[in-house]
């Protein structure tokens, strides 16, 4: 991924020729005005929940972990400088969880919940901007995304892009459909005071 860097109020992408990732849509351009925008979604860079269901842990080593998960990220970067010269509403999205090879339960477990509760108190809150969690009719067995949005994944490979129709399918990877409902969810909190 480029490197971006916060010079004044906006964000400059420093594209490398061995870059194979667009960190900004094409049109954007290599420069964003960050004073020209009323809010910002983040969405995955590098923003993973990590749950092993079932495993017990003291609440300050899960606190830790998430601290240390989550300042470790791009997402985060972004976010700080963001925050160095502007107040706007920041929703934040995690990478989706892993898909699920089968069904066995729908719908997000409690462990999933704590999770996010534990990234908002930590991490978030102290930057005013908050997590949004990947839909529940997503969420298969507890923590991870249901296989149906696993399928026609358009990849985002730059050789990928001038290729029309070029697709993949990995783990962490959804289609449009996913993004359909992820976004639903960013707009939904964007509504709310």
């Amino acid at each position: 991924m480029a490197e971006l860097e916060l010079v004044g109020h906006s964000l400059s992408l420093a594209q490398t020729s061995k870059n194979k990732m667009y960190s900004f849509p094409q049109t954007a351009g290599n420069v964003i005005d960050l004073k020209s925008y009323d809010g910002f979604i983040l969405h995955g860079l590098g923003l993973r929940v990590s749950i092993i269901p079932g495993a017990v842990f003291s609440k300050a080593c899960r606190e830790t972990a998430v601290v240390d998960a989550v300042k470790a990220t791009a997402l985060w970067g972004i976010l700080s400088d963001i925050r160095k010269v502007s107040d706007v509403k920041i929703l934040v999205g995690h990478t989706p969880l892993r898909t699920a090879l089968s069904v066995q339960s729908n719908g997000p477990s409690a462990e999933y919940r704590l999770y996010l509760d534990e990234m908002n108190e930590h991490c978030f809150r102290d930057l005013t901007a908050a997590v949004v969690a990947q839909p529940d009719n997503t969420i298969v067995n507890g923590c991870m995304t249901d296989p149906k949005y696993n399928t026609d994944v358009v990849s985002l490979t730059k050789e990928a892009l001038e290729e029309s129709g070029a697709r993949h399918s990995d783990l962490t990877h959804m289609n449009p459909a996913f993004g359909v409902e992820m976004l639903r969810e960013f707009l939904g909190e964007f509504s709310r005071p």
